[in-house]
């Protein structure tokens, strides 16, 4: 989900979203805790007790928050708890860890990529580690990093992007993975749907399907492109 300013829209969209076949929802929530924990009862009332639910803080909270929403979050029964401290605070990260039975999931946007993340993945400060081909170093990058949280019995989640382009190449790295199991997008995917002829998309029965051609996949709308390019060097 894009953020939002009330627990009934976040629930209205939850709801249309499930019945369309997505396969779970994510919330990127304000970072007000106490407004966050309503949002989230909010979702879980409206799509039922057997659908998964996450929330992404976006590093909003302190300790002290972290720990109070967690523990909210594991009795709405919510499938992972993403990025509720900064990156740098790897105490708090393993507090969390060793505290609540939720899943961490974080270091999606730690500055070093596979160099910082092992620190992580050793300490077991995060359950689930996060990753994108955008900004943490490319395809190689992101494999090695796959390779290095399965070898620690973790999975990697691949982060969307709103460029239809990198969108398919995280799609393309995920189903290259054995220990990934989701491909997120950003709703309402529409907004995204740009200087390409074909994007991904989630089918009815909530799957993704790779692109045919080489690469990532994606053929460039080249018309789109030069009809909007500003300055051409």
């Amino acid at each position: 989900s894009m953020t939002k300013t009330s627990a009934e829209e976040f629930a209205e969209e939850a709801l249309d979203y499930k019945e369309r076949g997505f396969q779970a929802y994510k919330l990127h929530v304000l970072g007000e805790y106490k407004f966050d924990i309503k949002c989230c009862e909010a979702v879980r009332q409206a799509v039922g007790p057997d659908y998964p639910l996450m929330i992404d803080v976006v590093s909003a909270y302190n300790q002290r928050e972290a720990l109070i929403v967690g523990r909210e979050l594991e009795r709405l029964d919510f499938y992972w708890y993403e990025e509720p401290l900064r990156d740098y605070d790897i105490h708090g990260y393993k507090m969390l860890a060793d505290t609540l039975d939720i899943p961490i999931a974080g270091v999606e946007v730690n500055e070093g990529s596979l160099y910082t993340t092992p620190e992580y993945i050793v300490q077991r400060a995060v359950d689930i580690v996060r990753s994108d081909v955008s900004f943490k170093g490319g395809v190689g990058q992101v494999k090695k990093t796959a390779a290095l949280a399965e070898a620690f019995g973790l999975n990697l989640e691949i982060h969307t992007n709103p460029n239809p382009l990198l969108d398919a190449t995280n799609l393309q790295v995920a189903l290259s993975l054995k220990n990934s199991d989701f491909f997120e997008q950003l709703i309402p995917e529409s907004l995204y749907d740009f200087g390409v002829k074909e994007t991904v998309h989630i089918d009815k029965e909530g799957f993704a399907h790779a692109p045919k051609g080489p690469g990532h996949g994606i053929e460039i709308d080249w018309d789109f492109v030069n009809r909007y390019k500003i300055l051409e060097l």
